[in-house]
């Protein structure tokens, strides 16, 4: 009978932890340190709440998505671009010693894309308005080289980003040869 309670108890733990898991912040920061002074960054974001937030915050996600996704190409082009260069100057990565970066390069997803992502949340709000409409996060890619090596970064994100979770790490590699058993391969 105990043993029947201990995994009723841990079943009901282990799909609790699988439903936190699942509701972790939208936006996500990973930072990979390649050399002791080389990082790249990924920046996982909710890009249409992140533009309504730089773009028109006094509308509803709703409202922002049709208006948007209706707007002239070369208009909306403008508007996002002036958004995300506005958001790349309010993002601050430091060093340890509070340095900038002496490389950073950004890429974002293509505007095209973009605007496309905005028609199809509009079909999708138009076609069921009561249920929440589907968005994958978008990817904004970085390259980023410090003076020189360093173990620690700080970041401060833009405030359209709201809450971000940031994930740091080093790979550990090892190469494993042909028909051989690699080394141990450590977490």
């Amino acid at each position: 009978m105990r043993s029947r309670l201990r995994c009723l108890a841990l079943a009901v733990w282990a799909t609790a932890s699988c439903a936190q898991a699942h509701e972790l912040p939208d936006n996500r920061a990973t930072f990979v340190m390649r050399d002791g002074n080389h990082i790249t960054a990924t920046l996982y974001l909710n890009l249409p709440e992140v533009l309504r937030r730089a773009l028109s915050p006094q509308r509803s996600f709703a409202e922002f998505v049709l208006v948007y996704s209706a707007m002239d190409p070369v208009a909306f082009k403008q508007s996002v671009e002036e958004a995300e260069a506005r958001m790349l100057k309010a993002l601050q990565i430091t060093d340890q010693s509070g340095r900038a970066p002496v490389e950073q390069q950004w890429q974002w997803p293509k505007v095209d894309e973009t605007r496309g992502e905005l028609q199809e949340l509009a079909a999708e709000l138009l076609i069921a308005p009561n249920e929440a409409p589907h968005d994958d996060l978008a990817e904004v890619h970085g390259d980023l080289v410090t003076a020189s090596a360093t173990a620690v970064l700080r970041a401060k994100f833009p405030v359209e980003f709201d809450r971000v979770l940031a994930v740091s790490y080093r790979p550990k590699q090892v190469w494993v040869e042909t028909g051989r058993v690699s080394p141990d391969i450590g977490f």
